[in-house]
């Protein structure tokens, strides 16, 4: 008997379908009795001790940590990507609050991040400093985390709230800043493989040592292959990643890092009914190259001045062919291919002045230029098709401030001012205004922002669907938060509550048959995070995302945003040698829609994943991980099926 069916077996009988996830919550808790019934003797010889502040550079130009932040920040280190050992980048981001994830199907489908029930081109992405947004795509300019290895990723930041006064347009909702891999200057080298039912596997090398007396070089190669857990969908991935940290002195600094990726992806179009509906079995086919480059000069002229030099280049191929939708509920998509570019050229400079101990400011400027081409077609009629070609180019000048106060009472002040002047569209003037208080155990904060996102070149230049005379999207945004303290920091809870007003929305209207500005949306609620040390041997996370989402003149539905969400996760080192990771996911109900059903809602549905490890020496480790341990069949979009049950074996050689 395999250990799901166990875990099925402990389950009370003859619950109702809607009472479900009340039984996979109880098989959770036996769980958790029996591992922490394991390693209390462990436990009884550890003390738990408060955790350390943890150093940010997302949201801010000034030194700053996610515990000082006036905003609801949520970091994630190596160290949690290693101990959890998710199957994807896609599955890691489910844990953070107030981020929805959807993916169609397995990893070849295009996957899509809600952050407080926003659109998903409405976060800025960064991956190394460099924003990888893509203007050119269908979704507005939203990034495909399917693109990204986990191997490869060394921590991910998330700020929450619109940063338009920090970074510019796009940033609506939120950022999410990826870095890669990072080393020291001590030598250090690792390989990881990872193979797993239905032809799945993953391989990477990380390495870093130093070179010189003044440079640390540090890289990564990564390959993976997602297998065919899903019908209809397979998924292929090589990425390599490089990073070098000069100091030639204490006051002259240089960082540069480039990054290149290439993919390919079979999948059931989008809307399709995937592989449970879909009346044409012919698959989308897609090809992505992405480069990316950023190299980053920091001097420090006086003890109270320093300044900093920045220069970034990202490019992004694409090459999809759709064979279209057959006709359903709802009218069908012809077939589509197309071949996109985007080039992304970014300068900045900027000064940093610390007048005291409570007094900083920063001031600078940035210039941004996009490229975007795509040369594709529309077939309305067999042997008859459209040209669909669009060539743009912009550029966006920026001048920014950003001060902070900081009193010896626990009070601390900050503001940001950004304004941006695109080539093609009037000036924009953001900002963002801060405040936190800090009483013992206890601290308080809010924050207001201003957020804007310049329509996406596909937006306004598709040969059949675009509009040139699209208004930018705008967003405010306001957040109450209180972060309380337990057991000398062992024990810390962060519940924010939050609500976004999102302007000029572009929608397609069906009508006209183009694109336009016309929706208003407000989406407010409650997040909840938790962590608790219970001693050096256990730790316990959790979160819960409560979502209001209001249309205006409830014009339609937003799809794939459930009202209620949350998780829960236990790390165990049951001793010296082995450890254990489980974590759970629920999922409300949800809207979604496709082509051959129409509006639809899709079911609850829970999630349970579980990874144990073993470590005979400092060298090597051996990891067992289970993927939806209770085979749940579930759907995250209409018709498309994601995998059940599936096992994972890898092994790690510290060199």
């Amino acid at each position: 008997m395999q250990f799901k069916d166990i875990l099925k077996h402990t389950l009370p009988s003859g619950l109702p379908k809607q009472h479900k996830h009340v039984s996979i919550l109880w098989s959770l808790v036996i769980l958790l009795g029996v591992l922490l019934g394991n390693v209390q003797a462990v436990a009884n010889q550890q003390d738990a001790t408060a955790p350390m502040e943890t150093l940010v550079v997302t949201g801010t130009r000034l030194t700053n940590t996610a515990e000082s932040s006036p905003r609801h920040t949520t970091v994630v280190t190596r160290e949690t990507i290693e101990s959890r050992r998710d199957a994807s980048v896609i599955d890691l981001l489910r844990s953070i609050a107030g981020v929805q994830v959807t993916q169609y199907g397995g990893r070849g489908g295009v996957s899509s991040i809600f952050v407080r029930g926003a659109e998903p081109n409405f976060t800025v992405v960064l991956l190394n400093g460099v924003k990888v947004n893509d203007p050119n795509n269908t979704r507005g300019g939203s990034f495909d985390f399917s693109t990204l290895n986990l191997a490869e990723i060394e921590r991910v930041e998330l700020v929450r709230g619109p940063q338009s006064a920090i970074y510019g347009s796009d940033s609506l909702a939120g950022v999410i800043s990826i870095t890669t891999s990072r080393g020291t200057s001590e030598p250090r080298a690792s390989v990881d493989a990872e193979f797993g039912q239905q032809g799945l596997y993953r391989t990477s090398l990380r390495g870093s040592g130093a070179i010189g007396e003044s440079t640390i070089a540090s890289g990564s190669i990564s390959r993976s292959d997602d297998g065919d857990a899903v019908s209809g969908n397979r998924f292929h991935n090589t990425a390599a990643s490089l990073h070098l940290a000069s100091e030639f002195s204490d006051s002259l600094k240089l960082d540069v890092s480039a990054r290149h990726a290439s993919s390919d992806a079979n999948s059931f179009p989008e809307d399709s009914g995937g592989s449970r509906l879909a009346a044409l079995r012919t698959l989308d086919t897609q090809k992505q190259e992405q480069t990316s480059f950023a190299a980053q000069l920091g001097w420090q002229a006086t003890p109270w001045l320093s300044g900093h030099l920045l220069a970034s280049y990202a490019q992004h191929r694409d090459d999809k062919r759709s064979p279209g939708i057959a006709p359903g509920a709802r009218d069908g998509i012809p077939a589509t291919q197309g071949d996109s570019d985007l080039k992304r050229l970014n300068l900045s400079s900027y000064a940093r002045l610390d007048l005291s101990n409570r007094v900083s400011v920063t001031s600078g400027f940035d210039y941004q230029r996009e490229d975007g081409e795509l040369t594709g077609s529309v077939e309305l009629a067999p042997g008859f098709s459209l040209p669909t070609d669009f060539n743009l180019d912009r550029h966006i000048k920026g001048v920014f401030a950003e001060a902070r106060y900081q009193s010896d009472s626990g009070a601390t002040l900050s503001a940001a001012i950004r304004n941006d002047n695109p080539s093609n569209d009037s000036s924009e003037t953001t900002l963002l205004v801060g405040a936190q208080y800090q009483l013992g155990a206890t601290r308080l904060f809010a924050n207001w922002g201003e957020g804007f996102k310049l329509p996406s070149f596909f937006a306004l230049g598709h040969a059949l669907v675009g509009n040139p005379n699209l208004a930018p999207e705008t967003s405010q945004n306001w957040e109450l938060g209180i972060d309380q303290q337990w057991r000398k920091g062992a024990l810390q809870t962060t519940l924010v509550l939050f609500q976004n007003t999102f302007d000029n929305l572009i929608d397609f209207d069906f009508d006209l048959f183009t694109n336009v500005n016309r929706n208003e949306v407000r989406t407010q609620g409650v997040e909840l995070a938790s962590n608790w040390q219970v001693s050096q041997a256990v730790d316990l996370t959790a979160h819960l995302t409560y979502l209001d989402i209001d249309v205006k003149n409830n014009v339609t539905k937003l799809r794939q945003r459930p009202n209620l969400r949350g998780g829960l996760s236990i790390d165990a080192s049951l001793n010296e040698q082995w450890s254990l990771h489980a974590n759970w996911l629920y999922k409300a109900e949800a809207d979604d829609s496709s082509v051959p059903t129409g509006p639809q809602a899709l079911d609850a549905y829970n999630l349970l994943n579980a990874r144990l490890a073993w470590s005979p020496n400092d060298r090597i480790q051996i990891w067992l991980a289970v993927d939806n341990l209770l085979d749940d069949d579930y759907e995250e979009t209409v018709g498309f099926e994601n995998p059940g049950f599936r096992s994972r074996v890898g092994l790690r050689y510290q060199l």
